[in-house]
């Protein structure tokens, strides 16, 4: 079976300069094309975490040496999600009542303004 971590150095680069953009947005932006679309990188983080969570209760039958890395570099994955939703949260906490985030997602997000997660 392959691994689907076996690029989890990449898929983390990928979210923390995605959540980096977004924060750096807010000063250096002028005319808010980012915060346009800041709902759906909000969105899509938030889903990507949520599947992580339930998908790391789960394990294909492996070796136990193969699924302790495929844990580890799952583990990174979901790290590096909670810190770049927390990094825009922290940079739009004025903003994001009014960011219009998908309402399966919009109690997971309140966990991270009131830094719960």
């Amino acid at each position: 079976m392959a691994n689907l971590y076996s690029d989890h150095n990449i898929h983390r680069w990928a979210i923390r300069s995605l959540a980096s953009l977004s924060a750096a947005s807010l000063a250096e932006d002028d005319y808010g094309v980012v915060q346009r679309r800041l709902h759906q990188v909000l969105n899509v983080l938030l889903d990507l975490l949520i599947t992580l969570e339930k998908n790391g209760k789960v394990l294909p039958s492996l070796s136990f040496a193969a699924a302790g890395k495929m844990l580890r570099e799952q583990q990174s994955i979901k790290c590096e999600t909670i810190s770049a939703i927390y990094r825009i949260t922290d940079t739009f906490s004025n903003q994001l009542e009014s960011i219009p985030v998908d309402a399966e997602f919009r109690r997971k997000l309140r966990s991270f303004v009131d830094h719960q997660e």
